[in-house]
């Protein structure tokens, strides 16, 4: 660092813990309520969920965001990341291949 420039850092401290983080995109606002939609089958189901902290993420293909889940998502289920805006519980889902 140059004399005179500034540097912004983030500095986690506490116990490691598994975490589950979903793409910032994929998660819906129903008033007061957050919620995602994963797969199951064919079928989308809705799962309201409590998330945590923010945490973007700079790769080759540019910055992306996501959210850590504290509650009402398991690690390993498949989330509904594009197209969720007009899915409902139950509705008939196709997979896409990513």
């Amino acid at each position: 660092l140059k004399p005179g420039l500034f540097s912004r850092i983030r500095l986690y401290t506490g116990d490691v813990r598994e975490m589950v983080f979903v793409p910032y995109t994929s998660i819906l606002y129903e008033g007061e309520k957050t919620k995602i939609f994963t797969l199951e089958g064919e079928t989308a189901k809705e799962k309201f969920i409590t998330t945590g902290l923010r945490h973007s993420v700079t790769g080759p293909d540019g910055t992306k965001e996501f959210v850590e889940i504290k509650e009402g998502l398991k690690d390993g289920e498949n989330v509904i990341v594009v197209g969720q805006q007009n899915l409902f519980d139950g509705a008939k889902v196709k997979a896409g291949d990513n």
